[in-house]
């Protein structure tokens, strides 16, 4: 019983994500993003699929407000939208 218990906390503890790791995904997030936008002048929509952890959603919808605040966005956990 006891090695199963901690079986499932190495488990857990692999998927945890803390928030300097988050606070890092974001920064290097915001700099691949805005970089493309600036490469390609008249992005219009950009839909983006794959998990995002639960973590990083705030994060990134407060990023992405901060360097684009006239667009529109959406940022589910498997979705990221953004109008420009």
């Amino acid at each position: 019983m006891e090695r199963e218990q901690k079986e499932e906390e190495g488990k857990s503890s692999k998927h945890a994500i803390n928030i300097g790791t988050v606070a890092q995904h974001v920064t290097i997030f915001q700099q691949d993003l805005c970089q493309l936008a600036e490469e390609l002048k008249e992005l219009c929509f950009l839909d983006i699929y794959g998990a995002i952890h639960r973590e990083k959603v705030e994060s990134y919808h407060s990023m992405v407000k901060t360097c684009f605040p006239n667009s529109q966005i959406y940022i589910g956990i498997s979705r990221f939208r953004l109008w420009i």
